[in-house]
This record gives structure tokens, sequence and C-alpha cells, in this order.
């Protein structure tokens, strides 16, 4: 239960269950829905999803797994370096703008990271890749990593914080993208 389905029909219910969140939000989404307008039995359904919430982690993870190749693929086509960091922030914003469902579900309400193993093995490689990235960066000497608290300062997260709401907002459409 839950992670990305193996198979035609997991994928496709997976696929459905995207373009339902981003037609009319998560909060529409049932499985029932998702089934009937594939054609899918309430057998099947079930056999591949327990519950909505399985199926919005399964979104969840399979939107971890999209991210952490977006931004792998980044660094290592900017060059690694400096270079490779900045592709891997544009990759970021990137990966949210053409990926707005699945990044909605990933870092929204409707999350169960903290109760869910496989949802945080989804994410823990996305998040290794940019720690990877400041590692590197701080190794070759182009970056000093504040050492209090962990990789950023508390100044550090909150803005990152409001950074990643306002980018909640424009896929919103609630604020103008600048």
């Amino acid at each position: 239960e839950g992670g990305p389905p193996e198979g035609c029909a997991g994928r496709a219910l997976l696929e459905e269950a995207v373009r339902t969140i981003r037609d009319d939000g998560a909060g529409a989404l049932t499985l029932r829905a998702v089934g009937a307008r594939l054609g899918v039995s309430r057998t099947a359904l079930y056999r591949h999803f327990a519950d909505k919430s399985s199926l919005l982690n399964a979104v969840s993870e399979d939107g971890f797994v999209r991210l952490a190749d977006a931004l792998e693929r980044a660094w290592t086509d900017g060059g690694g370096g400096v270079a490779g960091f900045d592709a891997q922030g544009r990759a970021y914003v990137q990966f949210a703008l053409d990926n707005p469902s699945h990044y909605r579900v990933m870092f929204g309400v409707w999350s169960s990271r903290d109760e869910n193993t496989a949802l945080r093995a989804a994410g823990a490689p996305a998040f290794q890749v940019l720690v990877d990235a400041l590692t590197a960066l701080e190794t070759s000497g182009l970056a000093h990593l504040p050492r209090e608290g962990g990789i950023a300062r508390a100044d550090e997260d909150v803005r990152l914080g409001k950074s990643l709401v306002k980018l909640g907002l424009e896929l919103e459409g609630q604020v103008k993208r600048e």
C-alpha cells in the first residue's frame, strides 16, 4: 500500500490522480472517481491503493523520485561546483512549476511523511542530492557552512521557507510570478 504503483493499471491510476489534483485540487481526489474515470473496478483499485491517503503518498513518492532525478541531472549537467548548485536551484523551481500537482502534494497538508517510512525514504534522496552538493562546495572551498543547528542557520531556514510559500502561492495563482 502506498508507493509508486507497479504495472500499467497502477501507473494509470497515479497519472489520473495527478490530473485530478491539477484540475480540481487534492481535496477533490477520491479513489472511486479516479477508478471510474479509468473504468477500473473497485477490486482492482484497492489492489493498488488502500485509501486516498495511500494514493496521495504514491503521488508524493513519485514526485520525490522525479525531483531527485532533476536535481542530480542539474548538478551533473551544470558541471558541479557553483554552476551545478545554481542549476539545482533552477531545476528545483522548474520542477515545481512543471509538476504543480506533485509539488502541492509533496509539501502540502496531505503529505504524511512523519508517519510513512516509504515516503520518508523517497524524499531522502532529493534532500541528499542537495546536501552532497553543499558538501562538495564546502570541500572545494567554495562555501562555508555554519555548523550550529545543522546545515543552515535558522534565518536561512526562514528565508527558504518564505520562498517556498511564495512559490506555492504562485502555483496556486494567488500571487504573480516575478
